[in-house]
């Protein structure tokens, strides 16, 4: 989470004078890995001071060739 809000962080010094309007647009995306999974996160403000984020996908990495075969083939 700490990595989203600095983006949106970054995102505000670079447009000081963008409206909350602007920034209720944004839709920032994170790839989170963590052991042998990935996560797809994004995070949105619908209202000001409100941020919801929403792990989109999850996906797991295989660690060997026996788990590849089974976690990703047909």
């Amino acid at each position: 989470m700490f990595g989203l809000l600095s983006i949106l962080k970054n995102i505000a010094y670079k447009n000081p004078y963008a409206s909350y309007e602007y920034f209720s647009r944004i839709k920032i995306h994170l790839i989170h890995a963590y052991d042998t999974r990935v996560r797809h996160w994004s995070m949105t403000s619908p209202k000001q001071g409100i941020y919801i984020m929403t792990r989109e996908q999850t996906a797991k990495i295989p660690v060997t060739l026996s788990d590849m075969a089974e976690n990703l083939l047909p």
